[in-house]
């Protein structure tokens, strides 16, 4: 999923493996998040509600709403995170360098 969204490679051989496609500070976690992930982060119930229900009736639309807005506000944090602040943050809280081997 990674490789066809373009953030990762893949090389054979001596010294290969999966390598970032482009630099760290040039992929968001949005990006990653949605190569990764299908759908909604927020799914209702599969079965439809009793129309005659005041709750039943109602609720859908109104959770639809809130959970909308709720996702946007998540794919919102995600844009503004790259993986080279998320490396450098788990660097920092190592307290040592957590290494890329010299690659992208």
């Amino acid at each position: 999923m990674l490789g066809r969204a373009g953030l990762v490679r893949s090389q054979l051989g001596a010294g290969g493996g999966a390598f970032l496609a482009k630099p760290a500070s040039r992929i968001r976690l949005l990006d990653v998040y949605r190569a990764v992930e299908s759908g909604d982060v927020f799914v209702l119930h599969h079965s439809t509600p009793n129309p005659r229900c005041p709750v039943g009736k109602n609720i859908q639309p109104a959770l639809r709403r809130v959970l909308s807005s709720a996702e946007r506000a998540l794919e919102g944090q995600l844009a503004n995170v790259t993986l080279a602040e998320m490396a450098d943050s788990v660097r920092a809280r190592a307290g040592r360098p957590v290494g890329n081997r010299g690659r992208t």
